[in-house]
């Protein structure tokens, strides 16, 4: 029930994430579910708040959870700004919901067997994974760089979503290594009709967009973008930057 809850953020419609089967499971969770059977090593006050006076209930007696406050209570467990910024560091949020997707070449006469690339998913403000550390930007691209090593791909994604005043707020940053990848993956998001719905916006106001070496290091390129439509997660992203990649010769290059 949680994790369907957590995934439509409560069956919100301004989320766009529930469906129709979503809603039919839910509703036959709460009705056949024993919900007398708690775990006793629950928090006490956590087990009252979540099976509250204003819960349904069953034709049984029983009393359900109540939705919203089960709700509530995983949402600020899962956006937990202290468990992000406190207690993880760059390369922590990067793994902790990471993605590879591999990708077809482009033409059966390629010499490359497979393209890959990577989508890390962190649920704090851009500004606060980039800044995490005291070198700031400098610090956040070398962290970058050696987690794309380690993990072996010569692009990576990273999309972050926050819940401000109950609405969703995404950024996405594009780090590349190789010839021009960066440059155009940044064409594409905003040129592209297929990347169209995304609503991707250049964030130019900020003096980290693009890495640079004028402290002698060598930088990968990055841009970072705002993304309007904020219903795009990682599921409407990835098949963009998989057509993208498919389809560049520049890409199979590089990847």
């Amino acid at each position: 029930l949680g994790v369907i809850l957590i995934d439509t953020m409560n069956m919100n419609p301004n989320a766009g994430k529930g469906t129709k089967r979503d809603e039919a499971m839910i509703h036959s969770l709460l009705k056949y579910t024993d919900w007398s059977n708690k775990d006793s090593k629950n928090d006490e006050k956590l087990q009252e708040k979540i099976f509250s006076s204003s819960s349904t209930k069953q034709g049984n007696g029983q009393v359900q959870p109540n939705c919203a406050a089960l709700y509530e209570l995983l949402q600020s467990s899962k956006f937990d700004r202290a468990f992000w910024e406190d207690e993880m560091n760059v390369r922590d949020c990067l793994r902790i919901d990471y993605k590879r997707f591999q990708v077809s070449p482009p033409s059966p006469t390629t010499t490359t067997t497979s393209l890959a690339f990577g989508m890390s998913s962190v649920l704090l403000p851009m500004d606060s994974l980039v800044y995490k550390k005291e070198g700031g930007m400098a610090s956040f691209q070398k962290e970058a760089q050696d987690y794309m090593e380690s993990v072996n791909v010569n692009l990576l994604l990273i999309l972050s979503m926050t819940i401000v005043n109950d609405e969703a707020q995404r950024e996405m940053i594009v780090i590349g290594k190789g010839d021009n990848i960066v440059e155009d993956v940044t064409k594409y998001l905003l040129e592209s009709d297929d990347a169209a719905f995304l609503e991707c916006a250049e964030k130019k106001n900020d003096i980290a967009v693009v890495g640079d070496d004028s402290d002698g290091s060598d930088k990968i390129p990055m841009k970072w973008f705002i993304q309007g439509n904020t219903k795009g997660s990682r599921k409407q992203v990835a098949p963009v930057i998989m057509r993208f990649v498919a389809d560049s010769t520049i890409a199979a290059a590089s990847l």
